[in-house]
């Protein structure tokens, strides 16, 4: 961590008479120049913390809200967030320490505990969207400008022989599209990568709410909805979604959203692929055929369980 910026953090924090910077910030996990784990004295007791820079103001005001309001009922799967400072424009949350070993997707049992904390999270979102009301308006998902975007990526492929982009590919992402934006809406985390669910013993925490939104549940199943291995594995998402929630959902309805999510997941990595073989964006990128075929590949099959739905 910058010098400057350390002594500017422990003066901030030292002259809160309940806070006393004890170690000096340690930058860990994929984003080390965001991520700080460090050691409060707070209350007259030591407590490990997290200081998380913020990448916007708004995802600072997203994320503070979501631990503040949203979701702090949720026991035993929400960090404590302490407090927040704010440093020449930086805004940064303090945050508690529930450790960085994170959630692995492909493993069944990390999946089951990922879905639990998605149902609740999701059910008590309903709950609030059904009653209208919010100190602070949650963004919305961005339908009609994402749409376009992908769309007109996807018609530009379809003119470049090596790209494979057949019209039946378009005319299914339309309906796609049109089946998201029809489901339920809720509040969203809006990251469910696995690296946002720690695991810490036999607890497991979500962490990252700075994307939260209101959206279809569909767009919360996309990172991991492909590794699901039947629809019975969802049963654990619905029984912690109808027991917090005003209204029940069915074992048939969320494999369809988890379904939908997967679909999602591959049209958005695939327009992603497009975008980078025509404008690439960082010189690393390398078109790589084989996968991209892939995911045309899956979305076929995908197509396939939607015509006979």
């Amino acid at each position: 961590m910058n010098e400057i910026l350390y002594q500017k953090l422990k003066n901030e924090l030292e002259n809160n008479s309940e806070m006393t910077l004890l170690t000096k910030p340690i930058g860990f996990g994929w984003a080390k120049d965001r991520h700080f784990r460090t050691t409060l004295l707070k209350y007259e007791k030591e407590t490990k913390v997290v200081l998380k820079r913020c990448w916007t103001k708004e995802f600072f005001e997203v994320e503070s809200y979501a631990y503040r309001h949203l979701f702090k009922n949720m026991e035993n799967n929400m960090p404590q967030l302490y407090s927040n400072i704010s440093i020449d424009g930086d805004n940064w949350l303090i945050l508690e320490d529930v450790g960085n070993t994170c959630a692995d997707k492909t493993n069944k049992s990390d999946r089951m505990e990922m879905l639990k904390i998605l149902g609740k999270m999701h059910g008590i979102g309903t709950n609030m969207l059904e009653k209208k009301h919010f100190d602070f308006i949650l963004p919305k998902f961005y339908c009609d400008n994402e749409y376009q975007e992908k769309l007109n990526y996807l018609t530009l492929a379809s003119n470049d022989n090596n790209l494979s982009i057949d019209q039946w590919l378009i005319s299914f992402f339309k309906s796609i599209w049109q089946l998201i934006i029809s489901r339920n809406f809720t509040i969203l985390h809006g990251d469910t990568d696995s690296s946002n669910f720690i695991k810490n013993g036999d607890l497991y925490y979500t962490i990252d709410f700075e994307r939260c939104k209101i959206g279809p549940v569909c767009l919360d199943f996309s990172k991991f909805s492909e590794y699901i291995e039947n629809k019975n594995e969802l049963e654990c998402y619905v029984k912690s979604f109808n027991q917090v929630s005003n209204n029940c959902v069915s074992l048939n309805e969320i494999f369809y959203d988890a379904k939908l999510g997967e679909a999602y997941d591959y049209f958005h990595w695939l327009c992603y692929d497009i975008k980078n073989y025509f404008y690439p964006s960082y010189k690393e990128y390398v078109f790589n055929k084989h996968e991209f075929l892939r995911k045309i590949n899956r979305l076929t099959e995908l197509k396939n369980y939607f015509v006979n739905k």
